[in-house]
């Protein structure tokens, strides 16, 4: 396996992560504006998912069908977490843009790397580019719920 598809491999397994934690995260949000913005970025990562998937399957790599260890386990304990403790809207905001955060520095890590293809990187680029769109929507609606 070449160094671009393990890149193309570790960034799907997270969007797997990412795809999973905004569904469970959506589900538990108490603001409905909330809600909608992190259903609607979990959704998105489904299209994303596919396109790395697809890619690596043309390079002959099998795509990851789950998530990452880590992710699951971070999954379950923010689920820990909310048991014991009501987690509120403010705490899922930080976490997601904790998670884009490192999403973002995962494919920045790709697109440093001489050995990635230029189409490769193209289409990374305009990855990042929506998980920035992602990191702004989630900072206005968290604006709007600490003014409400």
């Amino acid at each position: 396996m070449t160094a671009t598809d393990r890149y193309l491999k570790d960034i799907c397994e997270l969007y797997i992560d990412s795809k999973l934690g905004y569904s469970d995260t959506a589900k538990r949000a108490d603001d409905p504006r909330l809600q909608d913005v992190l259903a609607d970025i979990g959704e998105s990562r489904a299209g994303t998912i596919a396109l790395l998937s697809a890619t690596l399957e043309d390079s002959g790599v099998a795509p990851p069908r789950s998530g990452t260890f880590k992710g699951t386990m971070h999954r379950l304990w923010i689920a820990s977490r909310d048991i014991l403790s009501n987690t509120d809207d403010v705490n899922m905001v930080s976490e997601c843009l904790r998670g884009e955060s490192f999403l973002i520095g995962r494919v920045d890590e790709a697109l440093k790397d001489a050995a990635v293809q230029a189409d490769l990187k193209s289409m990374l680029t305009r990855e990042r580019a929506k998980l920035m769109d992602n990191v702004d929507r989630i900072r206005s609606v968290d604006l709007a719920i600490s003014d409400a």
